[in-house]
């Protein structure tokens, strides 16, 4: 090699070196940082699925439930029978709409007939409105629906269609 001296070399070696040695600890710090973050992730993701439950008053709820029925289930020719999950519903609150008998339904009473339903998910507080699902499935486990967003003010409820919503279920195989 012309022009370069063997001592040229090894200080190219080494500078190479500290080159990969720095390439390595970033890479490793990266990957540390990464899987931290990844770790507060998955704990806060725990935690939310224990925050105490949203208690959304029985006047809004009922206007609720009794708006979005009415928007998903429309006058019928033939009588039909719709199958509710009892949960967070009165029969009080559900409409009258012709040919159409709403029937709650106990959880024990879905679990036994092994039945899938019509139901409202747990309603979310969502800063200053409400989030809840009207969805078809199985309460415990697979669904899918539609999603609403509603607003609470002291004389009435603002409520709107805000798209879908699913869950499915997780084998655990």
């Amino acid at each position: 090699m012309r022009g370069v001296s063997l001592l040229d070399l090894e200080s190219m070696r080494r500078i190479g070196s500290e080159i990969f040695k720095q390439i390595i600890l970033r890479s490793l710090l990266a990957l540390v940082l990464i899987s931290g973050f990844s770790i507060i992730g998955f704990a806060q993701g725990e935690e939310s699925e224990e925050l105490p439950q949203v208690i959304v008053p029985e006047q809004a709820m009922e206007q609720v439930v009794r708006r979005v029925l009415v928007w998903s289930f429309k006058p019928r020719n033939k009588a039909t029978v719709i199958y509710l999950a009892e949960q967070r519903i009165k029969q009080s609150w559900l409409p009258k709409i012709k040919n159409i008998e709403f029937r709650l339904m106990s959880a024990n009473e879905i679990e036994e007939k092994t039945l899938e339903v019509y139901f409202f998910t747990e309603p979310e507080l969502l800063g200053k409105k409400y989030g809840i699902g009207f969805v078809f499935g199985d309460p415990a486990c697979e669904y899918l629906g539609d999603y609403w967003h509603f607003r609470i003010s002291e004389e009435k409820v603002r409520l709107w269609h805000y798209g879908g919503t699913r869950r499915r279920c997780v084998s655990s195989s």
